[in-house]
């Protein structure tokens, strides 16, 4: 959990420098799976937050966190 903790950190400070195209999956209210309320999505991040949703969750948060 802290390693998870300090690499979605380390992406939001890169996002808020400026870096383009940091994506991060996250836990976010969703509509994708009814009776979910939340979902784990890839999030591409920017300077002010999140900058949108990048796709869906399939296979992309399992990629992220073994990278």
């Amino acid at each position: 959990m802290a390693y998870a903790a300090a690499q979605f950190a380390e992406a939001c400070l890169r996002a808020m420098a400026g870096d383009a195209g940091v994506v991060e999956c996250a836990f976010v209210a969703s509509s994708l799976v009814s009776g979910l309320p939340f979902f784990a999505s890839p999030l591409r991040l920017g300077p002010a937050g999140i900058a949108g949703a990048q796709g869906t969750a399939s296979d992309a948060c399992s990629t992220v966190v073994v990278d």
